[in-house]
């Protein structure tokens, strides 16, 4: 039904959250007790693929097939840091040395940490929109009010993971995912079935915005009790015997600050195009500058190959 209305709210003057659309499609029409469960699921899995609330994000953007691209997922298995660490081979790479500061002018650019100063030709700032946007890192002519505003105009999400290991598995069936139903909503009863991947008893649940929020600030015994409800509710008279539980806490972690970006309502295609431009020297790199894989760690990568090959070719 969404993608039959896409065109509709594409041509739409005005933009409209994925909530807004969702309920405008469905509106007036008669459903079953399932069919308000499947609308539910919908909603908070565009939640989760977003990391955001769907109040907020826009339905121009997500639901328009042109620009807007998806590919097959991966699962890496047993950590991005294999993925890292094969790229870093032969690379110099510096550590804890925390950027305070970017200098730059028609012939250099100097990155201050508090720990040296380095000198470049050219730079290349990855750091998350959020980062950029709390001027956590000062720039030295300040940067244009063109580029403020394309970064500005995005929103950083929040994409957290509850681990729960078990003594044995509880649940039936091996599809890839389990999905609850929560009070507490913007998908923290949706969690990837690590038993199909690697035959251990292991639920890897995925909150975020509010919900991942609300994960960060409780303990893990707090995070513990919620998910027992919902487990026991779904499978009522199964003995559930929690082993380990552990959780991320992206928002609050000082050089993220949140997960990926959304495009909020408003947005325009022009703000991407602005994220993407360089000023002087400095090149701006990430999944946020990436227009058709934003939120997505290829969507990183092939920036960063991007503005290399800008800078190798000037």
């Amino acid at each position: 039904m969404l993608n039959r209305n896409a065109k509709v709210l594409n041509n739409s003057k005005t933009d409209i959250s994925i909530k807004q659309a969702i309920e405008l499609i469905i509106f007036e029409q008669q459903h079953t007790d399932k069919e308000h469960d499947i609308i539910s699921l919908i909603k908070e899995s565009y939640s989760n693929n977003l990391a955001a609330n769907i109040d907020h994000a826009s339905a121009k953007y997500y639901l328009n097939n042109s620009i807007r691209s998806e590919d097959n997922d991966y699962l890496v298995l047993s950590g991005y840091s294999q993925i890292v660490n094969n790229l870093l081979k032969g690379v110099n790479v510096k550590l804890d040395s925390n950027v305070r500061e970017i200098r730059h002018n028609a012939n250099t650019v100097e990155v201050i940490t508090d720990q040296e100063v380095f000198i470049a030709d050219y730079v290349i700032v990855t750091v998350t929109i959020s980062i950029l946007q709390k001027q956590k890192i000062k720039f030295s002519p300040s940067l244009p009010e063109w580029k403020v505003n394309s970064f500005s105009n995005m929103q950083m999400g929040i994409f957290n993971k509850v681990v729960v290991e078990f003594s044995e598995k509880f649940w039936d069936g091996d599809s890839d995912f389990q999905c609850y139903n929560s009070e507490q909503g913007n998908a923290f009863g949706i969690a990837v079935n690590y038993q199909h991947y690697k035959e251990k008893p292991v639920l890897v649940a995925m909150p975020v915005a509010e919900a991942g929020k609300w994960v960060e600030e409780n303990d893990l015994e707090t995070i513990k009790k919620s998910y027992q409800k919902i487990f026991h509710k779904a499978h009522p008279g199964k003995e559930i015997e929690f082993k380990n539980i552990r959780k991320t806490a992206c928002n609050s972690d000082e050089f993220s600050q949140g997960s990926y970006s959304h495009v909020p309502v408003g947005a325009k295609e022009e703000d991407f195009e602005d994220l993407q431009k360089e000023v002087g020297r400095i090149h701006f790199a990430g999944e946020a500058t990436n227009i058709k894989y934003h939120a997505t760690a290829h969507g990183a990568y092939n920036s960063g190959m991007r503005e290399a090959m800008k800078i190798i070719n000037t």
